[in-house]
């Protein structure tokens, strides 16, 4: 249970590794190393912000590996067709490069009862609106899902988010 006790981070950021041989574990540190007395930090890996809230409790703050499935419509139910979309498909800040996905994206935010700003505010603010320490960290972990999620979307659709 050592190795359950490091947090994580990133590579970029310092996260390491571990390699498990028949008689030892071998912690590689990342990129930045670690002073002496310094937390070591593991990089939990690529995954999506699903997978992190479910396995680990929490969102990272960007996660790259993050996908989300946009409804493109159609003319029936049977033509419903869906896009994958993830970040490494938003290469510009004018948006996806195909309009279809672009304008399906945009519509998926217009969807939400609340704006990406609107839920980095409440991000912001979130202790203030928690009636506990508990509520707060579930409330946390929430918006952080929920920024996750139009963070990539708004990059898709071509458009900056006020307040963010």
């Amino acid at each position: 249970p050592l190795i359950d006790n490091a947090n994580h981070a990133p590579s970029e950021a310092g996260g390491g590794s571990f390699v498990v041989d028949s008689d030892s574990i071998s912690l590689l540190v990342g990129n930045r190393g670690a002073k002496a007395g310094q937390a070591v930090t593991l990089d939990y890996g690529g995954r999506r912000s699903e997978d992190y809230l479910l396995h680990y409790g929490f969102v990272p703050d960007r996660c790259p590996s993050d996908s989300i499935i946009v409804p493109l419509g159609g003319e029936n139910e049977e033509e419903n067709d869906e896009f994958k979309l993830r970040w490494n498909d938003c290469t510009s800040f004018g948006g996806h490069s195909d309009v279809t996905v672009r304008s399906a994206c945009s519509a998926l935010l217009g969807s939400y009862e609340t704006s990406l700003g609107e839920d980095v505010e409440l991000l912001r603010n979130v202790g203030s609106i928690a009636k506990s320490a508990q509520n707060e960290d579930a409330l946390r972990s929430v918006l952080n899902y929920r920024i996750a999620k139009k963070s990539l979307l708004s990059q898709a659709a071509g458009v900056r988010a006020s307040g963010s």
